[in-house]
């Protein structure tokens, strides 16, 4: 499963940020109110990707690990001053309670189980610390619409993220003053995200057939319209915000 995941970013490292919800300046407002950092922290950013939620946060200190060389390399190339490193989530090369401030985006949607990679976050937060995690993320009944999406072009992806399933990770570890938000951003987003896979024609237009056999009330509820011709979707995308305190 790694490596499947490593070799899928190793491929997009150089287009991942032309998802709709990376370039919305809106969408990046809302994660810095929640966020609610004074930019001090000592801040570590658990798969980091290309490093963009960092210019947004604007963090003075920041050190990155990511599974993909080639996601850390366009990281670097445009974050020279950061601290990354190349390693796997569920084994942090850092000491007990070296950071203030522990988050991840997009991150814990890439294991079956997700536990022991958020055990390590919570490992390497201080005392007092805050842990934060953005996630695509819908509710538990309505994970069967979406898990075959991204499957289209991550064959190997585990069932796509629920935000009770979030909230119950962050509630294993003990973390206190939880707050939880479902934040929505209505799109057109299929361009975006087959740049952002470099998927083919053919993945295309099998995400376009999945949405159209979508039931009808998770249609009218995420208000998905699919416009072929043109070749592209409109629907509101939802995330978890989630934070909490060590």
């Amino acid at each position: 499963m790694k490596d499947k995941v490593r070799d899928t970013y190793d491929k997009i490292a150089g287009c991942w940020k032309s998802k709709v919800w990376v370039q919305s300046s809106d969408f990046n407002a809302r994660i810095v109110k929640f966020a609610d950092t004074s930019g001090n922290e000592k801040s570590l950013d658990v798969g980091i990707g290309s490093g963009d939620l960092e210019t947004s946060l604007s963090l003075a200190d920041v050190t990155g690990i990511d599974l993909s060389s080639k996601m850390i390399e366009e990281c670097r190339r445009l974050h020279p001053h950061f601290k990354l490193y190349v390693c796997d989530a569920e084994a942090l090369p850092f000491d007990n309670e070296s950071f203030d401030f522990v988050y991840c985006r997009n991150l814990l949607q890439h294991f079956e189980d997700p536990s022991k990679a958020f055990a390590e976050m919570y490992r390497v937060t201080k005392r007092g610390g805050k842990i934060l995690a953005i996630e695509s993320a819908v509710y538990k009944n309505e994970t069967f619409c979406v898990t075959p999406i991204v499957r289209v072009t991550e064959p190997h992806h585990p069932e796509f993220p629920s935000h009770e399933m979030l909230r119950v990770l962050f509630e294993r570890c003990n973390v206190g003053h939880i707050e939880q938000r479902v934040e929505g951003l209505h799109k057109k987003w299929l361009n975006g995200w087959c740049k952002s896979k470099a998927a083919s024609e053919e993945q295309r237009k099998q995400v376009i057939d999945i949405c159209r056999s979508l039931p009808k009330g998770y249609r009218k509820k995420y208000n998905l319209a699919v416009y072929d011709p043109p070749s592209e979707i409109e629907s509101t995308l939802t995330f978890s915000f989630i934070k909490g305190y060590k």
